[in-house]
């Protein structure tokens, strides 16, 4: 496995990509994508994860465009929730580019046990209209802590709720039954 970070030089490839007129600026991803499946050792890799910010610009875009699965993290809250209407629009408009992208679920993230967390997780699982996992990651200031020390939760503290929530969140994953189906046909 190997993570290549986000940092704020996304926000200056964003301005270059809005600043170039002349190539189309919506599949970058895709087409460095398929340019990496055929060299070593990048065609090794069974997954890409491409983590956005919470935005609809254009690396957001890219990033669906190139995406056959979608996992949305939602925060239990008036403003993510109304993001998550307009993330799935843009999914929904991206298909138009990229007919494999769908909606492989929401993850509920940042959770804090109270009654407006309650109601809206209500909603979300049962009036959205779009799948949610299990696994809920639960709120943790170690989650925090582990960006500054540049570590993934996992990394700087196994044992807080969060890490051994995101642990759960992929073990849920892999097992859907889709990701069966793929490693089969894998052998």
């Amino acid at each position: 496995m190997d993570i290549v970070p986000c940092n704020y030089f996304m926000e200056l490839a964003e301005l270059e990509i809005k600043a170039d007129t002349e190539t189309p600026q919506h599949d970058r991803y895709r087409r460095a994508f398929e340019e990496l499946k055929n060299t070593p050792p990048f065609g090794n890799y069974d997954y890409c994860i491409i983590d956005n910010a919470p935005d609809l610009g254009m690396n957001v875009i890219n990033a669906l465009v190139a995406a056959d699965e979608i996992v949305i993290p939602v925060n239990l809250d008036c403003y993510s929730l109304d993001g998550l209407e307009e993330l799935v629009d843009q999914v929904n408009n991206v298909r138009q580019l990229n007919r494999k992208a769908h909606i492989a679920g929401v993850l509920i993230t940042d959770y804090e046990k109270s009654d407006t967390s309650e109601a809206a997780e209500t909603w979300l699982r049962e009036k959205s209209g779009l799948p949610v996992f299990n696994t809920i990651i639960r709120h943790s200031k170690k989650v925090k802590d582990s960006t500054f020390y540049h570590k993934t939760p996992i990394a700087y503290c196994v044992r807080s709720g969060a890490a051994q929530g995101y642990k759960n969140f992929i073990l849920e994953y892999m097992n859907k039954p889709h990701m069966a189906a793929e490693q089969k046909e894998r052998g």
